[in-house]
Parts: C-alpha cells; structure tokens; sequence
C-alpha cells in the first residue's frame, strides 16, 4: 500500500497567519488491481512545513478508517511518500539527525507526535519515504488543483 502526500502553504510569506492559507492532498494507491482515491483537504496549518506534516497525520487517519470498510488489513505495511526532506527526517531520527532536521518548532512536534501516537495505538507497519516533488502524485494533483 502506498499513500502520496503533499501540503502546501500560500502566502507563506504573509505575517499576518490569518491570512495564510493551506491545502493538503493525499493518493490512496492500495495495489495495481484497486482504483486509487486522491483526497483534498483545506488545513489549518500556516506554514508549508506545517502543510506536509498534517498531510502526512491525515494520511494516517485515512488509511485508518480505509482499512474499516476494506479487506485490507492495517498491520500491512504502509508505505507514505512525501516530498518534505524535513518530514521523512523527522518521522525517522536518528542518533545522529543533523540540526537542519531536528524539530524544534512546537507546532511540528505535535503534528509529529500524533503521527507517531497514530502508528503506535493502531498498529501500524509504517514507513515514510521521500518521493522527489516531480513525481509525486499528490503534489502534481495539489499543483494542478491549486493553480488551475
């Protein structure tokens, strides 16, 4: 099973968090025999980073209710593909993560700890991995979604 995530933040340049707006997409791929779902999703993140990171917790929560009305099981292993270095880096730490990736903000450690608490409590085989942006079904949907 593989989920695409994108979240993009506009206006990210804005001061004024209110007038910042995010959006999140994900793509369901189950397997090559099940059509995939591609799912949008205003947020209330207000920064880009903030964007991917719930993009990824969403993920999750999809996947979650996904496996209640399918025959798959969520113990399969969960392949989540982002774009965000910084994302994939702080789901996986290392001993030796690099400053650059540490999660320092507030806002993006809760995000991270309830992605963790999600795999945790629902016993989820997940592993999240970096997809270059060109190629990211979700971040080609979120593009053309955003600005068409």
């Amino acid at each position: 099973m593989m989920i695409y995530t994108d979240g993009q933040c506009i206006g990210n340049n804005q001061k004024d968090l209110s007038k910042r707006k995010s959006i999140i997409c994900i793509v369901l791929e189950p397997d090559e025999n099940a059509p995939h779902e591609i799912v949008t999703h205003f947020s209330e993140a207000k920064s880009s980073n903030e964007a991917e990171w719930h993009a990824i917790v969403y993920a999750l929560e999809y996947w979650i209710n996904y496996c209640k009305r399918t025959p798959f099981n969520k113990e399969d292993p969960l392949m989540v593909m982002s774009d965000s270095n910084n994302s994939v880096q702080q789901y996986n730490p290392t001993e030796n993560i690099p400053k650059l990736w540490q999660t320092k903000k507030h806002s993006l450690i809760i995000y991270r700890n309830k992605a963790w608490n999600l795999a945790r409590e629902h016993n989820l085989n997940v592993k999240v991995r970096h997809i270059d942006r060109e190629i990211n079904p979700a971040g080609i949907e979120l593009e053309r979604r955003v600005y068409m």
